[in-house]
């Protein structure tokens, strides 16, 4: 008995300890805020993939039912009429399957707020450290006070998702990132060597439009989607020495 008075004695007084401890409630938020943009990356991970599968397998198979129908209506064969009743059935037991798991992770959707993507950018960083092995340098740059009215979840979630793409393909230290704002459109620009002109891209040529169900990463998928859905854009860019650059393009009107 008097054991267990001691446990319980020195639990609270390290959760007290721990209670005015200002490094402590840093961390839990730190740690609260790392989570929080996981869960939200799974999310839209899982949102984006379930759009690819609607997008590469609902068409071909809505086409191979209409094409096994049609052939249905002009065999006299009843053997081969069974064949294609036991094709048209799988064929519509896919379909249900795509269309519910498609629904099954719709999600309501995210109002736009204000955001200070330098800031943004910024939190997302100190997050990754903790969340993406083998992140080293980031310098982050470019003009500053740049305000959208952007998602803010999703927004993170591809910033985080982008970073991890480009830290486990290119390795890259440092990993450059700056932004810019010109007509109207923020650009984010993740540049993986150290020769490069300012703007993204002086030196570059685009190679690409990056989009989703082409055997991109999910990385690239989440980005390319959100970028999509908000009016924007994600390109690939690469110059003559074969420095790469991923650039998130978005709309930024006055906010």
């Amino acid at each position: 008995m008097f054991q267990q008075l001691k446990v319980k004695s020195d639990v609270d007084r390290d959760a007290q300890a721990r209670a005015n401890d200002p490094m402590s409630d840093a961390e839990d938020a730190r740690l609260a805020a790392a989570t929080e943009l996981t869960r939200t990356e799974r999310g839209v991970a899982l949102r984006a993939l379930a759009g690819q599968l609607a997008h590469q397998m609902r068409n071909p198979l809505a086409a191979i039912r209409a094409a096994c129908s049609s052939l249905r209506e002009d065999l006299s064969n009843e053997e081969h009429q069974q064949r294609l009743d036991m094709t048209l059935h799988e064929v519509d037991r896919l379909l249900t399957l795509v269309t519910g798991t498609v629904k099954s992770v719709s999600a309501k959707a995210e109002q736009p707020r204000r955001l200070d993507l330098a800031d943004e950018v910024h939190d997302v960083v100190a997050i990754a450290r903790d969340s993406i092995p083998h992140l080293g340098t980031v310098d982050v740059s470019g003009d500053t006070g740049i305000e959208c009215s952007l998602p803010r979840n999703t927004f993170r979630a591809s910033l985080f998702s982008l970073l991890d793409h480009v830290v486990d393909t290119y390795h890259p230290d440092p990993l450059r990132v700056e932004l810019r704002r010109s007509n109207g459109r923020a650009q984010i620009d993740f540049k993986v060597a150290d020769e490069y002109a300012a703007g993204a891209p002086d030196g570059f040529h685009q190679t690409t439009l990056v989009r989703s169900g082409d055997g991109r990463s999910i990385g690239l998928v989440v980005a390319e989607r959100f970028a999509r859905d908000n009016g924007g854009r994600l390109a690939h860019f690469v110059n003559a020495n074969d420095s790469q650059a991923l650039t998130l393009d978005l709309p930024c009107t006055d906010v």
